[in-house]
């Protein structure tokens, strides 16, 4: 019961179905569930490691871990060095809540298509693939996030 509700609640805040969302029936209830099963089921203390692929300078696009409490980034380090990230570019690998808003929001960056897969058993986007379309050459990218570990 808990779950059907969450979805209905995830639902009620996308704006219709294909409309401003610009995501697709099916797509649309992917994300409701894949967000039901997070709250359901994702820890509130965690880590998750993180990339995004675009045509940004290095390290942006290097795997990161990040330490999420309570849905607050509380470190990111890179996975390569374990150097610590500079809190100004912590911005680009939102903890999960961040991850499906990105989801939610790409027509209001002029995007024009979002695909996602989603982690079977908590519901965390593993990737994103963002398209900008029309004649921006360098606006897609992906995020893709894995090993997600529940800390106490």
């Amino acid at each position: 019961m808990k779950r059907g509700v969450l979805v209905l609640l995830a639902l009620a805040g996308l704006p219709g179905c294909g409309g401003e969302a610009g995501l697709a029936p099916g797509e649309v209830m992917a994300l409701a569930e894949a967000e039901a099963r997070w709250a359901d089921r994702g820890p509130a203390h965690y880590t998750l490691e993180v990339r995004r692929t675009c045509f940004c300078a290095p390290p942006s696009t290097d795997w990161a871990t990040i330490e999420v409490d309570h849905d607050t980034l509380v470190r990111v380090n890179l996975l390569a060095t374990g150097d610590s990230v500079p809190r100004a570019e912590w911005a680009i690998r939102p903890p999960v809540p961040g991850l499906f808003q990105e989801i939610k929001t790409f027509r209001s960056r002029l995007l024009q298509d979002v695909q996602a897969d989603y982690d079977p058993a908590t519901g965390y986007p593993t990737r994103m693939r963002f398209t900008a379309g029309g004649n921006v050459g360098d606006g897609n990218y992906h995020v893709e996030a894995r090993h997600l570990v529940s800390l106490p």
